[in-house]
């Protein structure tokens, strides 16, 4: 009686290499997270001056200045560090997928931020259509803090500094 071989003979020997696939995502979500953050805040800069009237004619001027500058402080930190973060990462490098992951939190802040500011202001109850709306807005930062922080891109990172791994 013959008897089949069990396996056939794999082609290679060890492990295979991490492949880079939600790095390069994370990456690229970084880089349009950090332009869209970036004409966010031109926005503010540019109407400024608007939002301080609004802020003001509410009856609480004591504390807009304060909240317009925590806004643009996070979108500014935000913006740069994603940015930055975006290149860094895809030269893998720690400190690039750090950016990135600081940056995405910076930009859940930078998403809800002027919601609440605006609640507080107005004395507004949220609507499910507003809920719905921070959903959206929040969405992409989730989805970036998912890819850059998942175990695959700590892998790849870590592939790319020791070839023989």
């Amino acid at each position: 009686m013959t008897y089949l071989p069990a396996h056939p003979p794999h082609p290679y020997y060890g492990y295979r290499r991490p492949g880079g696939g939600t790095a390069y995502t994370a990456a690229i979500v970084a880089l349009l997270g950090g332009l869209w953050n970036a004409f966010r805040l031109y926005e503010y800069l540019r109407a400024d001056t608007a939002m301080v009237a609004v802020f003001e004619d509410s009856g609480t001027p004591q504390w807009a200045d304060a909240t317009l500058a925590a806004i643009l402080g996070t979108a500014a930190l935000a913006t740069l560090s994603l940015l930055l973060g975006a290149i860094l990462l895809a030269g893998r490098t720690r400190f690039g997928r750090a950016l990135v992951i600081l940056g995405g939190l910076l930009s859940l802040l930078f998403a809800t931020l002027p919601l609440a500011a605006w609640l507080i202001a107005f004395d507004f109850a949220p609507s499910q259509a507003l809920i719905g709306f921070t959903g959206l807005a929040v969405a992409p930062w989730l989805v970036l803090l998912l890819f850059a922080g998942c175990g695959a891109t700590g892998r790849w990172l870590a592939a790319g500094r020791y070839p023989w791994r």
